[in-house]
């Protein structure tokens, strides 16, 4: 195996970072995704419920929130550090990014941020006008903890640093990864965006899932595909923050 870390490029040792060291010493698989994706969301479920217990209104629904992400995040280092210890936990981050790599995942997250919560609501809205039916409501629980004076801090700080580092962590540092083992790069991003969009769907109804499946689908590849090309995690981290940043910018400006 040859290359630099400093080097962006395609995996060349599948579910790797690249050359061999500390953060290539461990590869996720599948039992690592999955584990982490059911002990994070049961326990992150459970923390939910005890947070909406100990406050009120919206401010319950913004600390649940976060606590949900927060428990992904906690998890998957948790069970990285258990599988490999620090090196574990150094595979599924990666190397340091360079401010190139950094400046990149801030381009890609404007644009998938733009597209997905700027372009394409309006334009679904005029389709289904259309047809008669009327534009699908999702995550509306996220509008109302951003747009609620007491929540508004909460909500802004899980949407921003906590939901993007721990879904980061579940989604490519580990599933998306143990994809990589077995698939193409194509095929591994494209599961891993289906997974991603999927475990967002409950509750939002056949438009709204839809709706959901494509923006979240759209992002999930993107988040993927800059794994894939930068060899660490913390690219996507900056993307998915950024791109939530949008969302919140159009929620919250009038």
């Amino acid at each position: 195996m040859t290359g630099s870390n400093d080097v962006p490029g395609p995996l060349s040792d599948p579910g790797g970072w690249g050359p061999a060291g500390a953060e290539a010493s461990w590869r996720p698989a599948m039992l690592d995704a999955l584990g982490v994706l059911v002990a994070g969301y049961g326990l992150g479920g459970l923390a939910s419920s005890g947070v909406q217990a100990q406050f009120d209104g919206a401010l319950a629904d913004a600390v649940a929130l976060t606590s949900v992400a927060a428990m992904l995040g906690v998890v998957a280092v948790a069970w990285s550090l258990a599988r490999c210890g620090v090196a574990g936990l150094r595979a599924v981050l990666g190397p340091r990014p360079t401010a190139s790599h950094v400046a990149v995942a801030v381009t890609v997250g404007v644009a998938v941020g733009g597209v997905c919560n700027v372009g394409l609501p309006p334009l679904l809205e005029v389709l289904l006008d259309q047809v008669g039916l009327e534009p699908p409501t999702v995550q509306q629980t996220h509008r109302r903890v951003l747009t609620a004076s007491g929540s508004r801090v909460a909500a802004v700080v899980g949407v921003l640093a906590i939901a993007p580092l721990g879904e980061e962590l579940l989604f490519r540092g580990l599933a998306f990864r143990a994809l990589r083992r077995h698939l193409r790069a194509v095929a591994a991003v494209a599961a891993s965006a289906v997974l991603f969009a999927a475990v967002h769907l409950p509750g939002t109804g056949v438009l709204g899932a839809a709706f959901l499946v494509v923006t979240l689908g759209t992002v999930g590849v993107a988040l993927a595909a800059l794994v894939e090309r930068q060899r660490h995690l913390w690219g996507a981290v900056v993307a998915h923050a950024v791109f939530n940043a949008v969302g919140v910018g159009v929620i919250v400006i009038p």
